[in-house]
């Protein structure tokens, strides 16, 4: 059972590593993808700056006076770059002067807007010192912009301004939103696989429980034919060794022999085994009916042969309340538990047996033996398991079996600081 469960944790964890190895693949396409983009845009603006520092009239640009907007000029360069723009489709061009200040912007209302020096963008030193350069895709107000620098020379071919040219760069925004979206996916992916994941476990664990349980009760169908069929072999000369020695013991025993005694005392103890093996191999069949648990309790204490004090103690609110179980079976189960307690808890100390009822009716059956070890804690319950030097190991099983046929479950504390509590619990 725990290689399946491994087998399938490895599946689980591979379904996880496949999901997230693949999302991985997209979002390093997404990234290259945009690159890619970036790369592309940074080359045609590179170009268009060119292109537009070459067709300017550097003579004409000379003489505009930065925020001049009336001469020949200025009107001159505006229009040219504005004609530019609109067919390139363009965010903007822009013509700095060595300081930072505008000479001439397209579209023109950035002309009006307040000058800020420049000079602490590295893309502007660096156009400044002679050489082309973009940007880096920035975010302005949820849209994306690349812009281009490049250096505006002057009559003499020394750099005079800087030329910048900037363009939306609208697929950048899709590529975030697609970005945004593997995002999700991967989360979904891996919530949903994780909740298909528990619920087929939780499906594989009761499959395998299912199996084994089957595997168990038909284990438990052939142990109990081959014990009723032993049982049934025994009995016999049982009573005929009984017979037997009853006549030998008139013949040739005396008062005192102590043989004669021997002899009944281990018969009578093949005879409790034989029925231990024949209340395992029987499935009794279930009557159930309602009644007061004192009632029980009462029929107890009279099939009770024992010297130890057993207390019986009922919740207030069940004392008056009728519950609904089969009488012999939840009789038979109790005594079985309390003969286990009496036979392991020490002279004078008391057992304590309470009754409880929520939606369930609860039974604690509680010692004061030695406890039970948590190594064999859950082996109590199995058919032929003991510790004792004389035990069937079959009152804890036939006590589980019985439990169990009447739809309930006993649960076993064996660490408690007092000894071993035993829970029974009957639905109602």
């Amino acid at each position: 059972m725990k290689t399946s469960e491994r087998k399938y944790t490895v599946f689980f964890w591979l379904g996880i590593i496949i999901i997230l190895a693949l999302n991985l693949l997209l979002w390093l396409y997404v990234n290259q993808v945009e690159d890619r983009f970036a790369n592309e845009l940074k080359v045609r603006l590179i170009s268009s700056n060119r292109y537009i520092g070459r067709i300017i009239d550097n003579e004409l640009l000379n003489r505009i006076i930065p925020g001049e907007r009336n001469s020949l000029e200025y009107i001159s360069i505006q229009q040219q770059i504005e004609t530019i723009r609109r067919q390139d489709t363009l965010q903007s061009i822009l013509l700095l002067s060595a300081d930072g200040s505008i000479l001439v912007s397209s579209p023109e209302l950035l002309s009006i807007q307040k000058e800020v020096s420049r000079r602490t963008n590295s893309n502007f030193i660096t156009a400044l010192n002679g050489r082309f350069n973009a940007s880096d895709p920035e975010q302005i107000n949820e849209s994306w912009y690349m812009s281009a620098y490049g250096p505006i020379l002057d009559l003499d071919g020394f750099v005079a301004g800087v030329l910048i040219v900037e363009a939306k760069a609208a697929y950048f925004s899709t590529l975030d939103q697609l970005r945004n979206s593997l995002i999700i996916f991967s989360i979904i992916n891996i919530i949903v696989i994780s909740a298909i994941a528990v619920f087929l476990f939780r499906q594989i664990n009761k499959s395998l429980q299912y199996s084994v349980t089957l595997r168990d009760q038909e284990h438990l169908v052939q142990l109990g034919t081959m014990a009723a069929s032993v049982a049934h072999e025994i009995r016999n000369p049982l009573g005929i060794i009984s017979g037997s020695n009853e006549l030998i013991k008139k013949k040739y025993g005396k008062n005192n022999d102590e043989i004669f005694n021997f002899i009944p005392a281990e018969i009578a103890r093949l005879s409790q085994l034989i029925e231990n093996f024949l209340a395992f191999s029987r499935t009794p069949k279930i009557q159930k009916t309602e009644f007061l648990i004192s009632t029980l309790f009462e029929r107890i204490k009279i099939g009770l042969v024992t010297q130890t004090v057993i207390d019986f103690a009922t919740a207030p609110k069940l004392s008056k309340d009728k519950i609904f179980a089969d009488f012999n079976i939840l009789e038979q189960a109790i005594l079985n538990v309390l003969q286990n307690a009496i036979e392991v808890s020490p002279v004078n100390e008391r057992i304590t047996v309470k009754a409880s009822k929520s939606r369930n009716l609860i039974i604690e059956i509680s010692d004061h033996g030695p406890g039970i070890d948590k190594s064999i804690l859950k082996d109590v319950f199995q058919p032929f398991f003991t510790t004792k030097e004389k035990g069937t190991g079959l009152g804890l099983a036939i006590t589980k079996r019985l439990v169990e046929l009447s739809g309930g479950n006993i649960d076993v504390k064996g660490n408690t600081p007092n000894g071993t509590v035993f829970i029974l619990t009957i639905p109602q």
